[in-house]
């Protein structure tokens, strides 16, 4: 093989390079590695999924020579791993079983549940009306962790209390409380959580809901605003989730069908040993149990038993431990993980799939799959990059880990270019009103660095006069004021500012933010955000504007997505080294990675030089298929080559 191809590059490859699925003719024979025969379809079956190979300009004797290599050495590696014995681990081949049994559950479900499954246009447009998905809510809403808080709530809606007001009071969800119980975004039935989307979404405007039971609590709902949503622009959202609906029935029902005829029965002992593991969590990242406990029945078939240990090893979700704290979404997890892919691959074997030639060519390439990969891990297995060489090599090359420049700005991002105008323009009648506020500022900014002192003028900031032409933010800044934490984040302010007039100006953005902003993660962040240029794709064309604006400028309205920003510049950042403990943990796996490649590199050579007796190359058919495929015209745009 050439430079251009690197050792990452190869290992992928020799993983790419198995027979295609089911019987194919195998034409000329272009090599013999220990008598067995690569063939022309193998070889073109093995180039057209690599994307070098439809770039070629050349594809002659040499170009096949070059990649026909890949696949001897794939055979090579599979007759060294089998010599050593690798297709007779019991690990490897409990891992391969796993596999086929999942692919024959696969199968067993595409022939029997998919295949059975369809939705009309007539059925999406019925749906589109009947489950309300022509309705885009503005709601606010109140949290409460308990029923008796959420009666509460009602008795103090049921007075006639505005929801508002009870929200601030009552509501557990701060960030929400602390604008009525608003919610920044207009939700469409797509964007709401399944368990509060009947009782929302059938909600009137102006209407409030009763207690809605969710996963942490109740919530209490009040539609503040309608907007009506055309049918194209959601039909195809509305025929995923019925389709997806339909499966997971159909899905249901025929392993129910199947479940009884292979007399599943879940057995108590065993489950609740299992539950009541999950309730005490993995040790140190895993179960560590005794063999006794590892082979008791959860559930008995005609087939057998299925122990915990088997629970444990094919179900990733047990395997992690988290997020199981009751019986019912334990069996959820066993049915959909461990119990479907066990009774569909039953399935699979009565249908006599286990024998269909493209299901066994499929098992013959994982197995050749899992050799390969098991013979790599062996072969690199010493192949470790130690802390000290990692810092060495960071060290040395600091310039690969530096940032790129960055723009701090505060982002309110509005429902109109109306509203964004709007904002701006009460932002900037405000603006003549915060001369008492700069002069606190600016004394407390004089005090620093003692933060003791320059707390104290900070003081001033509650004792300013209300007025009812005071800017917005001032109450808001006074609460601030008054809060250990927030009272802290103010003193930072003050030392990072540029000045104290430029800060006063940043916290009518500020306010307005953790008020209106429709950003999701907004009020918490109060719009402050750090934007780089690879961030496009969420910040839109601010991002551009951002960064050639200087410090202070004020930018908007800008469309991001269907929604409108209105921003102010208040920081920039030049590109700066990453330290090394944030990068590490990548950096030392990079290099490891490198070096494993390497050392794999080497032990191939040495095994091609000591292998070279048995491969031979028919350098005539090379020659031959080279000028045919050199005279073929290149696949067409979009083919699969």
């Amino acid at each position: 093989m050439t430079a251009r191809w690197s050792w990452g590059l190869l290992c992928s490859s020799l993983l790419a390079c198995g027979r295609a699925e089911g019987p194919v003719a195998e034409g000329r024979v272009l090599a013999r590695v220990a008598g067995q025969g690569i063939g022309e379809e193998e070889f073109r079956a093995f180039a057209a999924k690599q994307p070098e190979w439809a770039g070629l300009k050349e594809k002659g004797g040499a170009q096949v020579r070059e990649y026909l290599q890949t696949l001897v050495d794939r055979a090579l590696l599979l007759r060294e791993a089998r010599a050593q014995g690798l297709d007779r681990r019991p690990d490897l081949i409990a891992s391969l079983d796993l596999a086929f049994t999942q692919k024959l559950a696969q199968e067993v479900d595409r022939r029997e549940v998919q295949s059975e499954v369809s939705v009309s246009e007539e059925e999406v447009k019925e749906c589109f009306t009947a489950d309300h998905w022509d309705r885009k809510l503005k709601v606010a809403h109140i949290f409460v962790r308990s029923r008796e808080r959420g009666e509460e709530v009602l008795a103090a809606l049921g007075r006639g209390e505005p929801f508002a007001a009870v929200a601030e009071r009552l509501s557990e969800d701060p960030p929400s409380a602390a604008r009525g119980g608003e919610m920044p975004y207009y939700y469409g039935r797509a964007n709401a959580a399944k368990e509060v989307r009947e009782a929302l979404f059938r909600l009137e405007l102006g209407k409030v809901s009763g207690l809605v039971p969710i996963a942490k609590g109740y919530e209490i709902f009040k539609v503040l605003d309608v907007r009506q949503v055309e049918f194209d622009k959601v039909a195809g959202k509305v025929r995923q989730e019925l389709i997806h609906e339909r499966l997971a029935a159909r899905g249901k029902a025929r392993f129910a069908e199947l479940a009884a005829q292979a007399r599943l029965e879940p057995d108590p002992r065993g489950l609740g040993r299992l539950v009541a593991l999950l309730l005490q969590g993995p040790q140190d990242g895993r179960f560590v149990l005794p063999a006794v406990d590892l082979e008791l029945p959860l559930y008995r078939d005609r087939a057998g038993a299925v122990t915990l240990g088997q629970a444990i090893e094919q179900s990733g979700t047990i395997r992690q431990g988290r997020g199981l704290d009751d019986s019912l979404e334990v069996v959820e997890v066993l049915h959909a993980e461990v119990l479907a892919p066990r009774i569909l691959a039953q399935r699979g074997r009565q249908l006599k799939l286990d024998a269909d030639p493209q299901l066994v060519a499929w098992r013959q390439r994982r197995e050749e799959d899992l050799l390969i990969t098991t013979l790599r891990q062996q072969v690199v297995a010493a192949a470790v990059v130690s802390e000290e060489e990692a810092r060495s090599y960071y060290q040395a090359n600091q310039e690969r880990y530096r940032n790129p420049q960055s723009t701090e700005v505060v982002e309110v991002l509005l429902s109109s270019e109306e509203e964004a105008r709007e904002a701006l323009a009460q932002i900037e009648a405000e603006r003549p009103r915060l001369g008492p506020l700069v002069e606190v500022l600016s004394a407390a900014a004089s005090a620093l660095p003692d933060r003791i002192a320059a707390g104290k003028r900070l003081d001033q900031v509650v004792s300013l006069p209300v007025g009812a032409g005071e800017p917005a933010a001032l109450p808001w800044l006074r609460r601030k004021a008054t809060q250990p934490r927030a009272r802290a984040e103010l003193l930072d302010d003050l030392a990072r500012a540029q000045s104290p007039a430029v800060l006063a100006e940043e916290y009518l953005f500020r306010h307005l933010a953790a008020e209106r902003s429709q950003r999701v993660d907004s009020g918490k962040l109060e719009g402050h955000y750090r934007l780089h240029w690879f961030e496009e794709a969420r910040f839109g064309n601010l991002v551009e504007q951002a960064m050639g604006a200087p410090i202070g400028a004020v930018l908007g309205p800008v469309p991001v997505d269907s929604l409108y920003a209105i921003a102010v510049v208040i920081g920039r950042q030049g590109a700066q080294v990453r330290p090394f403990e944030e990068v590490r943990r990548p950096l030392r796996a990079r290099l490891q990675e490198e070096r494993r490649n390497e050392v794999f590199a080497r032990w191939l050579e040495e095994l091609r030089r000591t292998r070279k007796g048995e491969v031979e190359y028919l350098e005539e058919q090379i020659e031959a298929l080279g000028k045919v495929l050199s005279q073929e015209p290149p696949p067409a745009a979009g083919g699969k080559g």
